[in-house]
């Protein structure tokens, strides 16, 4: 499995980026101008990125595999994984799951 050691409080992927692009502009383009969205994803950016490569790529399918989770969510768990994280807020995943070092957070889950 691919990994470094980098830190950072806020750590992204590109295809964090990708998807917040996609989801923005196609649900809230009522409400944000695409202007707007790409200045934001500029303000992301400015963030560790973590970029998805060809072994990242591979590393999450066995992750997926692993954890019985699908390819996209491996993937971003592959890339918070590479960068040392030891949180990882989203939605998709069971809150609590622990993958490596890592544990899952649903940051919208009132606690």
């Amino acid at each position: 499995m691919e990994s470094r050691s980098l830190t950072a409080d806020l750590v992204i992927s590109t295809q964090v980026l990708q998807e917040f692009y996609v989801t923005v502009t196609r649900k809230f383009s009522r409400y944000i101008s695409e202007e707007d969205t790409v200045l934001a994803m500029r303000g992301l950016g400015d963030f560790l990125t973590v970029p998805v490569t060809v072994p990242l790529i591979f590393d999450a399918i066995e992750l997926g595999r692993r954890f019985q989770i699908s390819f996209w969510d491996a993937l971003i768990a592959q890339a918070a994984l590479v960068a040392g994280c030891n949180r990882l807020l989203t939605e998709d995943l069971q809150h609590g799951l622990r993958i490596g070092g890592l544990t899952v957070e649903n940051p919208f889950l009132n606690n």
